[in-house]
């Protein structure tokens, strides 16, 4: 009716076309005794029960609850025209190459300057008093779907106390604990983590669409880092936990075909269909240290197939020093199986990068 263009712009056009809000608020200009909000977005029931003491050093209760929402409808939209796409590529490649370009080639004087990163300031934080309780249903977000989120944080003097933290998705639940602390300078996180009956695959495919892992997952971890930027917090990762995975495989490697292929350069010959490795159990016990993923007893059991592995991966420079010793044995058993087979070895070494793995026989093993 005012004739104003809307500020969002959403992937689902009808987004955001029914809003309603009932709000009861009671207090003064410096503290708000208590509240009772309930926001209608869509499909969407919003409610919230706030109380806050002081503003000036917020001294917080609040308590959120969401029956269900789809994020993904509000999200802005992906499809983008070949012109804007061919704009902004031609302006990165001369961002890149630092501005003109003499002959097709960018002046030896045209390094791009480094990006200046300015400090947080986590002084707010540490003036702010909070308990907050989050209940949210049915979330859907990036083509997957989250049952239940359960959330019970408390916090004062920066340091947060994550009493639970507690996801239901893909069959199976997330259970998080720890804290979180801004008292310093440099952030300090330090989480437990518990998971249990997790579909991966599902998982994988609708979160990252990946075809690389099945299996029902059993997650124990106790990880401590601190930074605010990435490279940091990799630099700082420490802690240990152990990865188990049921009733699986690992597409797009068959590491019995591996085994049996050392001629012509140690490569798999083509294959009608995708690769595989299918296991009855896959067990990683891990340690890390500034970075450093480090296994010494990650054992796969496989019909006709056993597998051992140690080695690291650099989490910080992405790459890979593993050795995996596979056992081709006469048992039908997989999970449970606890005798130790004996068959044909032939040692892998794993090289290279995340991005590009390196498979080569271990010639010393052999032997």
């Amino acid at each position: 009716m005012l004739g104003i263009e809307f500020p969002l712009l959403t992937s689902d056009p009808s987004a955001i076309t029914s809003l309603s809000i009932d709000s009861e608020v009671h207090g003064s200009a410096t503290a708000l005794t208590g509240s009772k909000t309930v926001i209608t977005l869509d499909d969407s029931i919003i409610q919230i029960v706030a109380k806050a003491n002081n503003f000036t050093q917020p001294d917080l209760d609040i308590s959120l609850e969401i029956n269900q929402m789809n994020l993904d409808r509000y999200l802005p939209p992906t499809a983008k025209n070949e012109a804007t796409d061919k704009n902004q590529s031609e302006e990165m490649e001369i961002a890149n190459k630092g501005g003109a370009t003499v002959g097709g080639e960018a002046p030896k004087n045209s390094a791009t300057p480094p990006v200046t990163k300015h400090k947080i300031d986590y002084t707010p934080l540490r003036q702010l008093v909070l308990a907050l309780k989050l209940n949210v249903k049915n979330i859907s977000v990036q083509g997957g779907h989250v049952d239940a989120i359960r959330l019970d944080v408390t916090g004062r003097d920066g340091i947060f106390t994550i009493n639970s933290a507690d996801i239901n998705l893909y069959e199976g639940s997330i259970a998080t604990s720890g804290q979180v602390s801004f008292a310093k300078e440099v952030p300090k996180i330090h989480l437990k983590n518990e998971t249990k009956g997790l579909q991966v695959g599902p998982l994988l495919r609708d979160l990252a669409q990946k075809d690389i892992l099945e299996g029902t997952a059993k997650i124990v971890a106790d990880i401590q880092f601190s930074g605010d930027q990435p490279d940091a917090i990799k630099k700082s990762l420490d802690g240990k936990g152990s990865l188990m995975f049921e009733d699986g495989a690992i597409i797009g490697l068959d590491l019995a075909q591996l085994a049996r292929q050392i001629k012509s350069g140690f490569t798999l010959e083509e294959q009608g269909e995708r690769p595989k490795t299918d296991f009855a159990e896959l067990l990683v016990p891990f340690t890390l240290t500034k970075g450093l993923f480090n296994t010494e007893g990650t054992v796969l059991k496989s019909p006709f197939l056993r597998i051992s592995a140690h080695g690291n991966a650099n989490l910080v420079t992405e790459t890979i020093n593993m050795k995996v010793k596979p056992k081709v044995v006469g048992s039908m058993k997989g999970q449970g199986d606890a005798e130790d087979r004996s068959g044909i070895a032939v040692p892998i070494i794993v090289s290279g990068t995340f991005q590009k793995p390196e498979f080569s026989p271990d010639l010393e093993g052999i032997i």
